[in-house]
């Protein structure tokens, strides 16, 4: 009898959603390290599966620099949000010439980061799911699915801010989702946007309207929604003025001036002449073109800035930035038609090349996983899956009330922007369309997932049904 009673208390002990999601994120970590383990043999040094190395990466400063200035760094870190290299800077910070070198030092660290964050993204998954479904089992089985996915075992084992990002902006769509619910925090949500702003470049400050619309529509406490926008305000607003102050612009310089140029397909302000090379370079041609615009800004570099000028955080790069949105802005004034068949020009050739499969055919762990060939398949059919889930879901709203609707309208709002910001992210015809996609690749496979379950569940309860009146 005794023993009866201690497994029932042990069922129920498990049962609790807590110890579930506890256990998701230890076996998920658990199995990344087992099979980093088992195709060790396969690693390209005693670290890496994929041949970029943190230092390597166009965004990132080098390693030399952050350690010996890592408050200077990052004070005139221009090109991309701090969060990443602020995260090197600390790891450098320990780092010792006695500990070998330190890339291999900076990169191993952030790999292990980058395996916490593996199962936390496993966490939010299984969350929602169970959630989503009611069910703990099926939550499971999507989550394990999801773990031998090749897309975030690759994002696991590259070096760069793209896994961290995804992480984020899943747990803010999450946050979102589940808002009204009694276990929703305002207080979250503003950690995870904050998270999203200092990791990637397309959170700027204009999403934070697009936020704000979300959040109203999904119903938030206005006492709750305003001191939340204000705590954002407050924090994206330091960052802008730091910006404004010593750089004359109010986001990051990022590549986003070239891709401004580059989404609208004005060739003169490319240095190949055009989106396809021909054998002949036009680049005195475009040097003209360009210091037209660049004696026209009158602001002046910082000369702290310029004394840690590394990799793209240069002044080059800062000039073209302020350059090419002026450019786009004068061509779409004299010619505006121009500029809008250039952005259907852009979604034409985006769209194709942004449903690819998502991993490294580099990453020599996932070239190896015996099932790569089979996720392959289901990824080539994304589109179909999800024009498959919508309809779905789309039946199970069909007699929804308005403001139920509303509601969805405004869990769909972050989501969108992130898809339409990573839709337009070509520069003439170079796209990152694999990559762009795993900042909602969690989320888009989370979705479809939920969906499977509620058809299958129609399915089976319409069959008895049809059974039941023979």
């Amino acid at each position: 009898m005794a023993l009866i009673q201690n497994e029932s208390i042990t069922k129920s002990y498990l049962l609790q959603p807590r110890i579930q999601t506890f256990l998701v994120f230890l076996l998920s970590i658990t199995l990344l390290y087992g099979l980093k383990t088992i195709f060790s043999e396969f690693r390209l040094d005693e670290i890496r599966f994929h041949p970029l190395s943190s230092d390597s990466l166009m965004q990132t400063l080098p390693l030399s620099i952050l350690h010996e200035h890592p408050i200077r760094s990052l004070t005139y870190l221009h090109i991309d949000p701090p969060l990443f290299d602020a995260i090197r800077a600390m790891l450098a910070t320990f780092w010792t010439s006695d500990k070998g070198n330190i890339g291999d030092y900076v990169d191993r660290h952030l790999l292990t980061l980058w395996l916490i964050l593996f199962g936390i993204l496993s966490t939010i998954i299984f969350s929602w799911v169970r959630q989503g479904t009611g069910s703990a089992l099926f939550a499971a089985l999507v989550t394990l699915i999801w773990n031998l996915h090749p897309s975030p075992i690759s994002m696991a084992t590259n070096i760069d801010s793209t896994f961290m990002g995804s992480v984020f902006v899943t747990w803010l769509i999450y946050e979102i989702w589940i808002f009204g619910r009694p276990n929703s925090s305002v207080l979250r949500v503003v950690i995870a946007t904050t998270l999203c702003f200092l990791t990637r470049s397309l959170f700027q400050w204009y999403f934070i309207p697009v936020l704000a619309v979300s959040l109203f529509f999904v119903g938030a406490n206005k006492k709750h929604l305003t001191v939340g926008l204000c705590a954002i305000t407050l924090i994206v607003g330091i960052f802008s003025i730091k910006q404004y102050v010593l750089f004359n612009t109010v986001v990051t310089s990022t590549f986003a001036g070239q891709s401004a140029t580059g989404v609208l397909w004005i060739t003169e302000a490319n240095p190949r002449g055009g989106d396809t090379w021909t054998g002949y370079s036009p680049l005195p041609k475009y040097n003209k073109f360009i210091s037209v615009y660049s004696d026209n800004i009158k602001v002046k570099y910082p000369e702290g800035a310029s004394e840690i000028s590394a990799g793209y955080n240069t002044e080059a790069q800062w000039r073209l930035h302020l350059i090419h949105p002026q450019i786009a802005k004068d061509k779409c004034r004299a010619e505006p038609l121009y500029c809008l068949s250039g952005l259907f020009r852009s979604i034409q050739t985006n769209w194709p090349q942004y449903w690819i499969e998502t991993w490294s055919r580099e990453n020599t762990l996932v070239a190896n996983l015996p099932w790569t060939s089979y996720f392959y398949r289901g990824v080539h059919h994304y589109r179909l899956e999800l024009l498959c889930a919508f309809l779905i879901f789309s039946i199970h709203i069909f007699r929804r009330t308005p403001p139920y609707l509303v509601s969805v309208l405004g869990k769909s709002l972050v989501p969108l922007y992130v898809f339409g910001i990573c839709i337009l992210g070509n520069w003439f015809d170079w796209y990152e369309g694999g990559r762009m996609k795993f900042f909602l690749e969690p989320t888009l496979c989370t979705f479809i997932a939920i969906q499977v379950f509620f058809g299958a569940k129609f399915m089976i309860f319409s069959t008895r049904k049809i059974f039941s009146l023979h």
